[in-house]
């Protein structure tokens, strides 16, 4: 599980998107509508699934579902993750 972690994080520090609570979101909207598209086709959890779930488990991330869809925000009281 912390592999997991590790990867999608990794993945945000290296991403060109701002490492603000906005851009970080955004990414991690991405990875979810990536996993979205994969599921359809056939894949079982992802690593990215797993690691959006870890993270909302230790607060770093809250999942907000509305009529438009998900959206993964940081939690308010998150120190942010990627500093």
């Amino acid at each position: 599980m912390d592999d997991d972690i590790t990867a999608v994080l990794g993945c945000l520090k290296t991403s060109r998107v701002p490492k603000t609570a906005k851009g970080i979101a955004q990414q991690l909207n991405w990875y979810h509508q990536s996993d979205v598209s994969a599921k359809r086709q056939g894949a079982h959890e992802t690593r990215v699934v797993r690691a959006l779930s870890a993270l909302v488990r230790q607060g770093i991330v809250t999942r907000k579902v509305s009529a438009d869809g998900t959206k993964w925000v940081l939690s308010k009281d998150s120190k942010g993750c990627c500093r």
